[in-house]
């Protein structure tokens, strides 16, 4: 069956906690789409669980509210499948994927001896990179 969304790399650490917050598992992004996103994780979900997708880096840290479409070993760990609740889920982590972006950019700018701020680095990194971005369709 061929997929329904295209998928777009990801590459965010992120935090996969159970629907009472009792499990709170370290994961990592691998891609995103309009159906969900896909992640690693070192914990076994299963499919139906509800979860929430926290991103801590952010501050305040962003939430979103999903369930386990599917879960694989893989090696060491396990790849799961994510859904999101409702679209507008989606793009806000699309969203926060650009600011993840934008930070870097201004972190590998501030190594090389420049001092820049987020606004200046949000200013230079869409001039140089938004056109690359993948668009979610």
């Amino acid at each position: 069956m061929p997929r329904q969304y295209i998928r777009h790399p990801a590459q965010i650490p992120i935090q996969v906690e159970d629907a009472s917050h009792t499990l709170e598992c370290p994961a990592q992004t691998h891609n995103i789409s309009l159906g969900g996103l896909a992640c690693e994780s070192m914990l076994a979900f299963s499919p139906g669980d509800r979860v929430e997708i926290v991103i801590p880096i952010l501050q305040p840290a962003f939430s979103a509210q999903g369930h386990v479409m599917w879960c694989e070993k893989y090696i060491d760990h396990f790849l799961l499948g994510i859904g999101f609740d409702n679209l507008q889920q989606v793009y806000a982590i699309r969203m926060i994927e650009q600011v993840c972006h934008i930070e870097q950019y201004k972190q590998s700018i501030e190594k090389n001896g420049r001092a820049i701020t987020t606004e200046e680095a949000a200013l230079e990194w869409i001039s140089k990179y938004a056109k690359e971005f993948p668009k979610l369709h």
